[in-house]
């Protein structure tokens, strides 16, 4: 049975016939670029997944505990992806810029004025992994930082892939948590586990494992937690 005509026709000419589908997935930086612009968020991994220690050996906090304790003022070190970035003008016509920089559980607003903006432009790019060097700036009770030199990070030499698990805020009960703990620790190795809850992420240090389909095969029998794909 032929659901698009009778035997013996010739396929219909198609708008779509010169277009070339095929099996190949897309990058993973072009899909999770995807993803964040289209959902408003990362879902199948994070870029910045297992760069964790090229994160931190350029800058020692996190974003998320600079938040939890921030500087009254003073000179901050940040490394993250530049996930938005906003071009302006100044009244003097000198372009400047506004971006956001985020590492895996938190962000931060960066501004390079005019002079700074100069001498970081060619690296002001939406997706780069960067460390950024600035001075803390209060207004209104909120915090950002005046970007005064930004360097790209190489990501190109990380270490082990992360294993990422799902779950629901709803599903992390005392129960849960224990089974996962003793799962993990059964099967210990040198492959970091993030677990996503929801749309945080967070890194489980300590808790490095050996991948195989005896650790897989136990995780999916817990319930609430996912392996993602």
């Amino acid at each position: 049975f032929d659901l698009f005509g009778g035997e013996n026709k010739e396929p219909a000419s198609s708008p779509l016939s010169h277009v070339k589908f095929t099996a190949e997935e897309w990058p993973r930086k072009q899909l999770l670029a995807h993803e964040r612009d289209m959902l408003g968020l990362y879902v199948s991994a994070h870029p910045l997944d297992g760069a964790e220690g090229v994160l931190r050996k350029h800058a020692p906090r996190p974003i998320a505990a600079i938040i939890d304790n921030p500087p009254k003022e003073g000179e901050l070190v940040v490394a993250g992806l530049i996930t938005s970035l906003e071009r302006r003008v100044n009244k003097k016509g000198e372009p400047w810029a506004i971006c956001t920089v985020e590492d895996l559980d938190a962000s931060l607003e960066v501004l390079f004025f005019a002079k700074s903006y100069a001498l970081c432009a060619a690296d002001l790019v939406e997706d780069n992994a960067v460390l950024v060097k600035g001075r803390v700036n209060w207004r209104e009770d909120r915090m950002s930082v005046f970007g005064a030199d930004l360097a790209p990070l190489d990501l190109t030499e990380l270490g082990e892939t992360p294993l990422v698990l799902h779950t629901r805020a709803e599903k992390v009960t005392l129960p849960v948590v224990l089974e996962l703990k003793q799962t993990l620790l059964a099967h210990q190795g040198n492959t970091p586990v993030h677990l996503h809850v929801g749309e945080q992420r967070y890194a489980l240090d300590g808790y490095s494992v050996k991948v195989t389909p005896a650790l897989l095969g136990e995780v999916k029998t817990i319930r609430g937690i996912t392996v993602a794909s």
